[in-house]
C-alpha cells in the first residue's frame, strides 16, 4: 500500500531533505519511505507499508516528531474526475504549495480533456512538477522545466475555469528570470 505523508514542517529546507529522508526511514521499522519532498509548511513523503499495521506503527512514529497533517492513500483506482471540483481542489493545493498532490489530480483531469485545453492543463501539472524539484533540492531541473514548458501557459483569456494564467506566467517568468522559486498563488 502506498500513502502520501505530510507532517509539520517549520525548520527544514530543501537542501537538508536528502538527510530528512535518510532519518525518517531510519525511524520507521516496516515500511519504506520515499520521495520526500520539503515545504515551507510540511514535510511530504511516500510511505510504503504491507498492511495497515505498519500504516499505524509509522504513523505513531511519526507523531512523536512531528504533527502529522495528512495522510492519504496513493494507490487506489482514479475515477472519473468532475471538472469544476478538480479545478477548486487543484487551486487549493496549488495555493497550499502541495505542488506533487496537485499535479496528482490534474493529471486525472488531464486525461479525459481534448485540443488546447488539454495542453494548458499538461502545462500547469509540469510547473507543479517543477515546484516539487524545488521541493526536493533540484533548482536546476525545475528551472529548465518552467523553461521548456513556459510556452503552453497560453491561452485565450486570463483566466481558465477560475486560476489566474496571467498570474501565473508573470511568476513563472520571474522563477526563470531570478531562477530564485517563490511561491505563486492562484
Amino acid at each position: 500500500m502506498r500513502f502520501l505523508i505530510r507532517l509539520e514542517n517549520d525548520k527544514i529546507k530543501p537542501k537538508d531533505s536528502m538527510k530528512k529522508q535518510r532519518e525518517i526511514q531510519q525511524l520507521v521499522q516496516n515500511g519504506k519511505v520515499g520521495n520526500l519532498r520539503v515545504t515551507n509548511k510540511a514535510l511530504e513523503f511516500d510511505l510504503f507499508a504491507k498492511n495497515m499495521d505498519e500504516l499505524n506503527d509509522a504513523q505513531y512514529t511519526f507523531s512523536k516528531i512531528a504533527k502529522i497533517l495528512t495522510v492519504k492513500r496513493l494507490d487506489l483506482p482514479s475515477t472519473v474526475p468532475n471538472k469544476a471540483k478538480t479545478i477548486i481542489e487543484a487551486k487549493h493545493l496549488f495555493n497550499h504549495e502541495r505542488y506533487w498532490e496537485c499535479h496528482e489530480i490534474l493529471e486525472n483531469l488531464w486525461r479525459v480533456l481534448k485540443g488546447d485545453e488539454k495542453t494548458l492543463v499538461q502545462a500547469i501539472i509540469l510547473v507543479c512538477a517543477a515546484f516539487v524539484h524545488f521541493q526536493k533540492n533540484e533548482a536546476d531541473v525545475a528551472i529548465s522545466m518552467l523553461q521548456r514548458y513556459q510556452s503552453r501557459l497560453k491561452w485565450h483569456d486570463r483566466f481558465y475555469e477560475g486560476i489566474d494564467l496571467g498570474k501565473l506566467r508573470e511568476g513563472v517568468a520571474e522563477i526563470i528570470r531570478t531562477k530564485t522559486p517563490k511561491p505563486i498563488l492562484l
